[in-house]
């Protein structure tokens, strides 16, 4: 582990995994600010106006990838998180940066290198403070710099009995609209060019087997997320049985994850693993070839 100074923030701390870096910065958040291969270009989006600032009472976007917790709301997700957080070296590749957001909720974020396979995993976490339940989940945002192409898996039946019901469903937001020409359809995947959105997007859904990725030049991040278990279904989730979302417009795109929905004891903690993984592709390959590349590596590191 590396710690140094980046973009203006002076403690930040950089792992690093084959050819692949990622750095997260202790000055705000906690936030994953750096995500690379080797010394290529910043894979998440940062805000330039943004970039190196503490302090302050207004809340900020960032970018790179932050801790958020379900539901949703005008007030308490828009907290300012631009502080110093709380740093503890677990092992040479292991990182936890916590604050306490509030004082009802302190939110952690553990970055290492991946226990399995290639790239790197983030471990989203919320603990209640408070002296009363709480019903939340743990929710990882990762925000990619804009003019690539996100896709999300569309699960087919089973078998062919299964087929002659509904296998699977989208949930949308207010703003979504399917008539923006970033949407394409895949025969079993879709496609979000962000570069190609007229305005802000997203749409959610409910995998069993769920993962995201996001496509940029000669480099591919594949997202996958440790939540799925047997005892859960659609219905346990936020955002009508979201387990993953996409957001995007006309600045950004953003993978995410969602833990199904928990209640918390005071001093309880809910968390979910997410892993990233950076691939090299050929710029020049169809979609259909980048979905197989994705499926093969996840296949290949179950």
């Amino acid at each position: 582990m590396k710690r140094l100074a980046y973009k203006g923030w002076q403690n930040c701390y950089q792992i690093e995994n084959g050819d692949c870096k990622m750095i997260a910065t202790a000055d705000i958040g906690p936030r994953i600010v750096h995500l690379s291969r080797g010394d290529g270009e910043n894979l998440l989006k940062l805000f330039e106006n943004q970039v190196g600032k503490t302090g302050g009472n207004d809340w900020r976007l960032y970018g790179g990838h932050r801790v958020w917790h379900a539901p949703e709301d005008p007030v308490k997700s828009y907290i300012p998180d631009n502080e110093a957080v709380d740093v503890e070296i677990l092992s040479e590749n292991v990182l936890c940066l916590k604050v306490k957001l509030t004082p009802e909720i302190e939110k952690s974020l553990i970055m290492r290198v991946a226990t399995e396979g290639q790239g790197f995993e983030l471990v989203n976490q919320i603990r209640n403070l408070s002296d009363k339940p709480i019903r939340t989940a743990s929710w990882g945002i990762t925000t990619f710099t804009p003019g690539g192409v996100g896709y999300l898996p569309i699960p087919k039946a089973p078998s062919a009995t299964d087929a002659l019901c509904a296998s699977f469903q989208i949930n949308l937001w207010d703003y979504t609209s399917f008539s923006d020409p970033s949407f394409v359809w895949g025969p079993d995947w879709i496609e979000f060019h962000q570069d190609w959105a007229l305005s802000k997007q997203k749409v959610g859904a409910y995998l069993n087997n769920p993962w995201l990725a996001y496509r940029l030049g000669d480099s591919l991040v594949i997202k996958t997320f440790d939540f799925q278990r047997e005892d859960v279904n659609a219905s346990d989730f936020p955002d009508l049985g979201s387990n993953v979302e996409v957001y995007f417009d006309t600045y950004m795109l953003e993978l995410e994850g969602l833990n199904p929905w928990t209640e918390l004891r005071p001093g309880e903690k809910v968390s979910h693993t997410e892993k990233l993984q950076v691939l090299a592709v050929d710029p020049e390959w169809s979609h259909k070839k980048a979905i197989e590349l994705v499926k093969n590596s996840i296949t290949s590191t179950c």
